[in-house]
């Protein structure tokens, strides 16, 4: 077993010696996270010809690095920015990705209309056509839109992974489709799929979603899922939560092993690989399971008006704690939550009463008090480690014909 960081080095066969499996869904996936704009050809010109190679992607990464370029903001939207450096870096210089060529990047951001979305599309030289979209980022308009689940039969961003895979589908009448997300961006990856036109359907071969939210349960009745359910691979880690929130698909899942401790196994860097597959575990670990089911139950508890109501009244909090910004990663829970109590004092007495009384339930069910995390993840064991985890970018080789 490794580490994706580690399989993104080591792993260097083509897709035509080894085709692209599990872990390059997930790294595919992560890169979903970075921000292409002006790197590669957007959704509306969708050229892959005119895209750059990994390799060149590499090399504008050096010159940036070496302030010979302007400085992009490649990885501003993403919590774990300094694994995804890293992977940006192996990924450059790994002959196993230099082939694909990435095209389509698609970004739309509406605070108003609730609506957090990006994706970005690979095409192979074999054909092959990956759809990836992003998960939540470090916008707080996808944090709420996140909790809009819960109560809208389609979110924005759904409409907008629709729209963006029939649109692509269409461009590429006869190419096999994969599409595949990671939290959030594998509720779109499903959703997408299942509102392809049936033709397109038929060339869907597999749909990744990597510890993503589920749906209503209405979803699961669609001819539309119904046709492509049978392709979805699911992958949650043992202490998943964010995966087992809402409906999840009832198609079975895999349970992957991770280094992390508890909730920070969402953070898709501490899981491990085995061959090109991700490393599987048994089953979900008991804790995550009684968390699960405490925190159905108390969404459950609430009608779609209520949900709604926190929703809204949550999104105005994080807004009073922080203006533009929900970071997860830079602060204690402790921290973060003493400040959202304070934030509460703000709000009318109404409000207040019903936002406390749904966020301690809530909390409630997670068994708080949460631990103090300084960073991200963990060091992983030294085995585990790429042997060079920080390589100099531009150095990448090709074997592409």
């Amino acid at each position: 077993m490794q580490t994706l960081l580690k399989y993104a080095q080591t792993e260097q066969r083509s897709g035509q010696e080894q085709p692209l499996a599990a872990a390059d869904a997930l790294i595919l996936a992560e890169l979903a996270y970075l921000d292409f704009t002006g790197l590669v050809p957007s959704i509306q010109e969708a050229a892959p010809s005119a895209a750059a190679t990994w390799p060149d992607l590499g090399r504008i990464g050096a010159l940036q690095a070496q302030n010979q370029l302007p400085a992009r903001q490649l990885f501003a939207s993403t919590i774990d920015a300094a694994d995804n450096r890293r992977l940006w870096k192996l990924v450059t210089q790994n002959p196993r990705f230099a082939c694909l060529k990435p095209f389509a990047y698609c970004y739309n951001l509406a605070p108003e209309a609730w609506r957090q979305f990006a994706a970005l599309s690979f095409l192979s030289p074999a054909g092959e056509l990956w759809l990836t979209f992003r998960g939540t980022d470090l916008d707080l308009t996808g944090w709420r839109e996140d909790f809009a689940l819960s109560f809208m039969p389609e979110i924005p961003s759904q409409t907008v992974a629709r729209d963006y895979a029939r649109q692509l589908a269409g461009r590429w009448p006869q190419a096999d489709l994969y599409l595949c997300g990671h939290s959030k961006g594998g509720n779109l990856a499903i959703f997408a799929a299942a509102a392809l036109e049936p033709v397109a359907q038929d060339r869907v071969k597999a749909v990744y979603a990597f510890d993503s939210p589920g749906f209503l349960p209405d979803f699961f009745k669609t001819p539309g899922y119904r046709a492509v359910s049978h392709k979805l691979k699911r992958y949650v880690p043992q202490y998943s939560l964010v995966g087992q929130l809402l409906q999840p698909p009832p198609e079975p899942c895999q349970v992957v092993v991770s280094y992390a401790l508890d909730g920070i196994q969402h953070n898709a860097f501490s899981w491990l690989t085995s061959g090109t597959d991700l490393a599987r575990a048994n089953e979900l670990r008991p804790l995550a399971r009684r968390r699960s089911q405490a925190l159905q139950q108390q969404i459950a508890a609430m009608t779609r008006e209520q949900r709604r109501a926190f929703t809204e009244g949550l999104y105005e909090l994080g807004k009073a704690v922080e203006t533009a910004r929900l970071t997860v990663a830079d602060d204690s829970w402790t921290k973060r939550l003493r400040q959202v109590v304070s934030s509460l004092r703000q709000a009318d007495p109404a409000q207040r009463a019903f936002l406390r009384a749904t966020l301690f339930a809530l909390l409630r069910a997670l068994r708080p008090p949460f631990p103090d995390q300084p960073q991200l993840l963990p060091d992983p064991p030294a085995n585990l480690r790429p042997a060079d985890p920080d390589p100099p970018a531009g150095q990448g080789r090709s074997n592409c014909p």
